[in-house]
């Protein structure tokens, strides 16, 4: 009996089993025809679909073209709506996924010269309102006043471009990006107002609004370094005369004479405060670790930057005609400064270093990346933790190299002194030492780089110690005043235009112990008699090697 119970129960279980499995078993779909879900307009697309007749679940969606209005006595045929109604009569289409609406324009059916404002609502027929579409009202003459819905997450490309009547916009706290060419060419746009969902501004979005007057940014400082702008004309402060953001009192304030950058940011974007006018001090925390291309470009009021302890990188044309900045502070550890970073900063007077000489013995510079090139008035610590104008250069005996650079654009430097402990002079290290008269190289020097004391036009004698043996490319090229070059039996090379333009150099003797000469050499010396210890030629010496001299004498024995 217990037997027969058990197997009756195995039974029950197992045809539980089947028909629990059964009801989790997908749907063999059948599809319907298609079906109506919102009938399309004049104005918008709608949607049709197909559903399985069985579970109703949604197969396909489709849009169904607009209809398109149809104007009998100003009145349409198909929604009645009037031809003379303002605002402007607007179409949509529907997005991929049919889930939004995308404003594609005004209905050119029932559009006219009227049209002077657009009210972009949140939703259509139920359905949110997500996107203008790309070049959606360009050349609208007439348009007025733009008022964009809250469900708008995107302004395409070239949305308002020339509507050249435009005065004002607002933008809603749902829109995240401002495509390229945006507002392009609205030459009456006054104002704007930008709330702190926007995190990208494209090129050009505001290329010729040159009568931009107020931007209004519902956030503070520390999420408009949020916005990411895509170079040139991006950032509306371009052309704008004021900036307003909200302040302690919740409401707008006027952005003048100071921005502090708060803690919290950690890098100045590409065009951030790119033409803004009306700041002259930024202070930056030492969260900041760079600051991008055209950061500063064109803030002609901007007079002093102290730049923190933690940057790294300075890009191109960062305070780029910054034509009233006259001093900049820069810490130890100088960042590396991309070239043309303080190009046409023609007031710059002042560079201040936060370190000693020894100090800059040790950083490591790019030709770009030394301040030194950017003024004439480099000021460092002294013994006295004192700032005092660099002019004249005591290298430590601590130090071991002068690296590439290192000196380079130390234009009011008239002596160096190097201790016995250097061993190399990196490339373009003297470079362009304008006032440079006296150097005197330790017999400890092995090697010295290509165009080490290029352009110091004002040095006048050299003397190679007899540990180096190649004159490398370039290494005095246009050092005018330079009369005396003593080179040391042992010297085996002397590269390109070593010696080019050293127009004061009058006399030279080489050495026999010289086995190769490169083309150019002496290119430029018109009144240098070349008086050379070989009875002749050697083969490597090149074949244009003494161009412009005046004389070669073979087989100089002396005086």
């Amino acid at each position: 009996m217990k037997l027969k119970n058990v197997f009756y129960g195995l039974i029950v279980i197992i045809f539980y089993g089947l028909l629990v499995g059964c009801t989790k078993k997908e749907c063999v779909h059948t599809s319907s025809d298609w079906i109506t879900g919102i009938p399309a307009s004049c104005q918008a697309e709608g949607i049709e679909y197909k559903e399985c007749t069985k579970c109703h679940k949604v197969l396909k969606r489709k849009a169904l073209n607009l209809l398109g209005h149809n104007y009998i006595d100003g009145k349409c045929t198909k929604c009645e709506e009037m031809e003379s109604s303002i605002p402007a009569s607007l179409l949509y289409n529907l997005t991929v996924d049919c889930t939004g609406y995308v404003l594609v324009g005004i209905d050119s059916t029932k559009d006219n010269v009227n049209k002077l404002e657009i009210i972009v609502p949140k939703e259509y027929r139920g359905i949110p309102i997500v996107k203008i579409r790309d070049w959606a009202f360009k050349d609208r003459e007439n348009l007025k006043s733009v008022e964009i819905g809250v469900n708008i997450t995107t302004i395409g490309a070239g949305a308002f471009a020339r509507c050249r009547r435009l005065e004002s916009v607002i933008v809603p706290n749902s829109v995240t990006t401002i495509e390229y060419s945006a507002f392009e060419g609205c030459t009456s746009l006054l104002s704007i107002v930008i709330p702190t969902s926007v995190k990208w501004i494209g090129i050009s979005a505001f290329d010729k609004c040159e009568n931009l007057t107020n931007v209004y940014y519902e956030g503070k400082i520390s999420d408009w370094c949020n916005i990411e702008f895509d170079f040139a004309y991006a950032n509306p402060l371009c052309y704008a005369k004021h900036l307003f953001m909200i302040g302690n009192s919740n409401n707008f304030k006027e952005v003048s004479d100071v921005i502090i950058i708060p803690e919290n940011v950690t890098k100045i974007g590409n065009c951030q405060f790119m033409g803004f006018k009306n700041i002259d001090t930024v202070v930056l925390p030492n969260s900041i670790t760079s600051i991008g291309e055209s950061a500063f470009e064109n803030c002609t009021s901007l007079k002093e930057i102290d730049l923190p302890s933690g940057i790294k990188t300075i890009k191109s044309r960062a305070f780029y005609n910054c034509t009233d900045l006259k001093r900049v502070i820069v810490p130890k550890g100088v960042p590396n400064i991309e070239g043309d970073a303080f190009v046409k900063c023609e007031n710059l007077e002042e560079f201040y270093y936060s370190g000693t000489i020894v100090d800059w013995c040790n950083e490591r510079f790019t030709k770009a990346s030394t301040p030194a090139t950017f003024t004439y008035n480099l000021y460092m610590l002294d013994r006295l933790n004192q700032y005092s104008k660099v002019t004249e250069i005591v290298v430590p005996s601590n130090i071991i190299g002068i690296g590439d650079y290192q000196f380079y654009g130390f234009r009011d430097v008239t002596s160096i002194k190097l201790p016995d402990s250097i061993r190399s002079i990196g490339v373009s290290a003297f470079s362009d030492c304008n006032k440079l008269e006296t150097i005197e190289i330790p017999d400890s020097v092995k090697s010295i780089g290509e165009s080490a004391f290029e352009y110091c036009r004002s040095l006048k004698e050299i003397e190679i110690p007899s540990s180096v043996k190649i004159i490398e490319k370039e290494t005095f090229r246009y050092c005018e005043r330079l009369t005396n070059v003593k080179l040391p039996n042992g010297i085996e090379k002397i590269n390109m235009d070593a010696f080019a333009y050293c127009t004061s150099l009058k006399s030279i003797i080489l050495p026999k112990s010289i086995s190769y000469i490169w083309k150019g050499a002496f290119t430029g010396c018109v009144e240098l008699v070349i008086k050379c210890e070989a009875p002749y030629k050697p083969d490597q010496w090149n074949a244009e090697w003494y161009i412009d001299a005046l004389e070669v004498i073979w087989d100089y024995k002396g005086e």
